[in-house]
């Protein structure tokens, strides 16, 4: 559930809205209501990393500038 969410914002840029954005993660604040209540909250931190030695990339400035409008 999280991890769909997360992939449709890169995809679409759908504007799920996040927390932090460090040199080479993103953080973002999901919540979930019913009958106007909030019912959970959840913080999920994604990272940039290599393929081939899994250690952390920096997000690539373009993307950087791009992902801020997004910031709460």
């Amino acid at each position: 559930m999280v991890g769909g969410g997360v992939e449709d914002w890169f995809r679409e840029a759908i504007g799920l809205p996040f927390q932090e954005l460090g040199r080479s993660s993103i953080e973002f604040m999901i919540r979930g209501s019913a009958g106007g209540e909030e019912k959970f909250r959840a913080r999920h931190k994604v990272a940039m990393v290599s393929l081939e030695s899994w250690r952390a990339l920096p997000i690539p400035e373009d993307m950087r500038a791009k992902m801020r409008a997004y910031l709460q």
